[in-house]
């Protein structure tokens, strides 16, 4: 739980001899509630296979009121403009996550590992945004919303491990499938995604020496969008400035390749990454 209490200065130049000049004072609150609970079972079916299922619920709330008293001095007319906003936005997220996993060594220097995994999330967006105008405040339609983000992904993995003398091997291949949906009281498809993604990886070592070694690996991974990247959220810098969540981010998707060569304490590496959908924050 946090609180803020701070001074935005913002200077508007929308003509050559027309300047606004707006000092506002915004108080913030942001608290957070969380519960969790989980169970897991793991069991050794054999010398050589254990077998595991997790189970788990995360439930979160956050309460964010807002408040900005604004002046605004109009410098070439000498005016002065004074506003009042008021804001509150609660949103409860819920996630259910269950999973389960299967490992077989082969022998001591081969082993191979599946599994499965499923995650659904919900999260309700309540934002209420009002002005005081002419000391009576009123809704402002434009900034107040309700939505409600749900997301499902499903995910399958298999793995291996093999080491056999100056060699060291791991390799996988996961598949996920997700799909986002954003609605709103007015509009039920805002946002409505489905996309799957296959991602492989894996890394060679090779040991020349009790000191020396070069490995070489690959991966493609991904990176979600958070929820305040996304949900349609609201914070003014001034009357006419502000910044919200975009419904509109896609994940990144990450290839990397990575060569590098250990000599005892020293490393020399080389690394070129491609990034499709980068999300900048």
């Amino acid at each position: 739980n946090w609180q803020l209490n701070a001074i935005t200065n913002d200077t508007n130049h929308f003509a050559v001899d027309s300047t606004i000049i707006t000092l506002m004072k915004v108080d913030e609150s942001n608290i957070w509630q969380s519960a969790t609970g989980s169970i897991g079972i793991q069991t050794k079916i054999n010398a050589k296979s254990e077998l595991s299922f997790n189970f788990d619920y995360l439930y979160y709330r956050n309460d964010n009121p807002s408040g900005y008293r604004g002046d605004s001095f109009y410098k070439e007319d000498d005016l002065h403009d004074d506003s009042e906003i008021d804001l509150t936005k609660k949103t409860p997220i819920q996630f259910l996550i269950a999973k389960a996993d299967y490992q077989y060594r082969v022998s001591t220097s081969f082993s191979w590992e599946t599994g499965i995994k499923a995650v659904t999330s919900m999260l309700d967006n309540n934002v209420l945004v009002k002005r005081n105008v002419s000391n009576k405040w009123i809704t402002d339609s434009a900034f107040t919303s309700f939505s409600v983000l749900n997301e499902s992904t499903g995910a399958f993995y298999v793995s291996l491990k093999w080491n056999r003398k100056q060699w060291q091997v791991n390799g996988g291949l996961r598949y996920e499938y997700t799909h986002t949906t954003i609605e709103t009281a007015n509009e039920r498809n805002l946002v409505n995604r489905k996309y799957g993604y296959f991602f492989p990886g894996f890394t060679i070592r090779r040991d020349l020496d009790t000191e020396t070694d070069f490995q070489f690996s690959y991966f493609r991974r991904i990176t979600r969008p958070t929820y305040n990247d996304m949900a349609p959220y609201v914070f003014f810098w001034g009357p006419n400035t502000f910044s919200g969540g975009n419904t509109a981010l896609y994940p990144a998707i990450t290839d990397a390749l990575t060569a590098s060569y250990h000599i005892k304490q020293y490393i020399i590496s080389m690394e070129y990454t491609n990034t499709q959908n980068k999300i900048v924050s």
